[in-house]
């Protein structure tokens, strides 16, 4: 057992690290918030599956803590509230990283691991959008009228005029989310369908050996 905890902790320290390295690497970034990253949460996802939900769970929060602080040296919180910014902390980084850790859940629902990993891949990041969804819409709701109202953006102006107050709110949170979310789900996925299949004995090894 002595020898099972050590490998799970050294594993996981060197996948939430993977995980910071990813989250660095930018493939688009959003003006207030938000990245397309070089699928940053696989690392987390392959923990949660090798090692359960609980662990899962609980390695996301550790690595949300540490992206965090990354992201506040970058000054990502500076002009803030205090409210915005403890309620960013709990959704944005702890709660958001740590739903990946449900992805576990979805170990051994095919026989192939591949397969298990994708659908642990797309149900984990459509959960941590949906948290995404509710920060934006409690903390950043006031921000909508400028959202839409954007030169170009035609489909922005038709909102305005059909939507107001907290509907409109929670639909510019649900789109401002989408445009980073979504690509970043889908190519996690990919990678994790990739790596999956590449990687099925290691995946499925018997990790208390």
């Amino acid at each position: 057992m002595g020898q099972f905890r050590t490998r799970r902790m050294v594993e996981s320290a060197l996948f939430i690290a993977m995980t910071a390295v990813l989250y660095i690497i930018k493939i688009f970034q959003l003006p207030y918030g938000g990245a397309v990253t070089l699928v940053s949460m696989l690392p987390l996802l392959i923990l949660s599956y090798r090692y359960g939900v609980k662990w899962g769970m609980f390695s996301g929060f550790v690595c949300g803590i540490l992206l965090m602080l990354v992201d506040a040296a970058g000054g990502i919180f500076k002009g803030a509230s205090l409210g915005a910014t403890l309620g960013t902390v709990a959704l944005d980084y702890l709660a958001a990283f740590a739903v990946l850790g449900l992805s576990g859940l979805f170990r051994g629902k095919t026989k192939r691991p591949a397969t298990d990993l994708v659908l642990g891949a797309v149900a984990a990041g459509l959960i941590r959008y949906v948290v995404h969804v509710i920060s934006g819409f409690i903390f950043f709701g006031s921000y909508a009228e400028w959202f839409f109202s954007q030169d170009g953006f035609t489909l922005g102006s038709q909102i305005l005029g059909r939507y107001t107050g907290a509907l409109l709110s929670a639909i510019y949170s649900a789109v401002y989310n989408a445009t980073f979310m979504a690509p970043e789900i889908i190519l996690t996925a990919i990678a994790a369908g990739i790596l999956g299949a590449a990687l099925k004995d290691r995946l499925t090894a018997d990790v208390r050996k």
